[in-house]
């Protein structure tokens, strides 16, 4: 690798390196900040929460959690059970008669991305595994947040994974919380899908010691690789499908910095978008 250590996304736009787009909010005073620190005290505004949603490739993963460190960067990772796009196994494990059997050296890798003074959280793709499983949803939770704990690696909250059985069923993930309602969606209804259902809104996060959902957080600022499609939106204004190739495309996530008052930015990085340099 060169650039001692760096990557680059090149998808539906283009990014021509991590290090300097990450670096980017720090010059404009804002602190990086673990999503679990933000969770028990969200009063403050500068800062940065650097998110990763793990949804395929945990040697990407890997890799930019290095690079995080490498910078002094502490960024949060959301590790996704399996269970979605059309396969029941992935780098995470994979199911049998109902339960998660976590693949080999899964959590060994956990540890050692938290060693690197990281974050590591759960995607929550938990009603289609309640669907593929035909088991509650809370039990599912519970049981991966304990072999978590058991492997040594305390998970303090989740970011709901957006799903095409999500989207297909007309929910939102985090909808499994007490709490949290999503936009023009009934509280408390139930999902159906052949002969399975599950009641949303009926979880508290505290039931389960967690701290939060990562959606629910409040922030004014949001980046998002998704998809390999670059976005920058705020309450002010939105921005699509940018590209950071060159000096003066980086113009518009510094006005986006200097106009918002006291930013509370949360930038999504996606690893499996992005390729070592």
């Amino acid at each position: 690798m060169t650039r001692a250590g760096d990557a680059e996304l090149r998808g539906r736009n283009r990014i021509r390196s991590y290090r300097e787009l990450v670096r980017f909010p720090l010059q404009y005073g804002l602190a990086a900040r673990l999503f679990r620190d933000y969770a028990r005290d969200s009063s403050a505004g500068n800062i940065m929460l650097l998110r990763h949603d793990v949804d395929h490739s945990l040697d990407n993963a890997t890799m930019l959690a290095e690079i995080d460190a490498a910078l002094g960067i502490a960024s949060t990772f959301f590790m996704l059970p399996p269970g979605d796009y059309n396969k029941t196994e992935n780098y995470y494990g994979r199911i049998v008669d109902g339960q998660i059997r976590h693949a080999p050296g899964f959590f060994e890798r956990c540890r050692a991305i938290a060693a690197m003074g990281h974050e590591i959280g759960i995607h929550n793709d938990f009603v289609q595994l309640s669907y593929l499983t035909r088991r509650p949803i809370f039990d599912l939770l519970r049981e991966e947040l304990a072999a978590f704990a058991e492997a040594g690696i305390a998970v303090a909250g989740t970011a709901a994974h957006g799903s095409r059985f999500a989207r297909d069923h007309d929910l939102v993930n985090y909808e499994i919380f007490h709490g949290a309602a999503a936009a023009r969606k009934t509280v408390g209804r139930t999902v159906v899908a052949d002969d399975w259902s599950a009641t949303l809104h009926e979880i508290e996060l505290g039931s389960l010691g967690l701290l939060y959902e990562a959606y629910r957080l409040p922030r004014n600022l949001d980046f998002s690789d998704s998809g390999s499609a670059v976005r920058l939106s705020s309450r002010l204004r939105q921005h699509k499908s940018l590209d950071f190739v060159a000096d003066e495309d980086f113009r518009v996530f510094g006005d986006a910095l200097a106009e918002i008052p006291e930013p509370r930015l949360v930038m999504l990085v996606h690893p499996c978008w992005w390729s070592a340099l």
